[in-house]
């Protein structure tokens, strides 16, 4: 029972599971020292994909699935999608045109953004393709350029325009 959670019953099978492994320490998890990786490094976003129906995205799915996978592997996560989303919009009732893609390993989405970005899929749909940790910095920029500030005089007076003599 000094094991059992605050809120929690334990129960016959807490009891005789306790029973089997025995009481266990921090130190008994020496091996598994390796930190969760929340970087997102190895997630891409494909963007310009086609707008579908309901009906059509897990076709659209396998599509992606098709090219990724030949690229990298991707993240099975048990479900249709095996690692690929593809956020919908309930109002319309459609797909909104993008998916996240996430590889297994960084390196994999590297070359995915590498080799992807700017595929034509068809007539009207070229792939737009960046790295999910680019996506803040993509959507933060402002929509006109801005051009940067001149460079101040250097001290030597190198690189400035000579005077025009009179």
């Amino acid at each position: 029972a000094a094991l059992t959670p605050p809120g929690r019953v334990c129960d016959e099978a807490d009891r005789q599971l306790s029973r089997v492994m025995g009481a266990y320490d921090d130190e008994d998890l020496e091996g598994f020292d390796r930190k969760l990786d929340l970087s997102m490094d190895n997630v891409i976003v494909v963007d310009n994909l086609p707008v579908v129906p309901p009906a059509k995205v897990d076709k659209l799915i396998s599509v992606l699935h098709r090219l990724y996978s030949k690229i990298g592997d991707i993240v099975d996560d048990g479900s249709s999608g095996s690692g690929i989303y593809m956020p919908m919009d309930e109002g319309k009732g459609e797909s909104k045109g993008f998916a996240f893609v996430e590889f297994a390993h960084k390196k994999d989405a590297d070359h995915a953004v590498e080799q992807t970005d700017g595929h034509q899929l068809d007539k009207a749909h070229v792939f737009s393709v960046c790295k999910f940790t680019e996506l803040s910095r993509i959507i933060s920029a402002p929509d006109e350029y801005v051009a940067p500030p001149p460079p101040p005089p250097r001290a030597d007076g190198e690189g400035q325009p000579e005077a025009v003599a009179a």
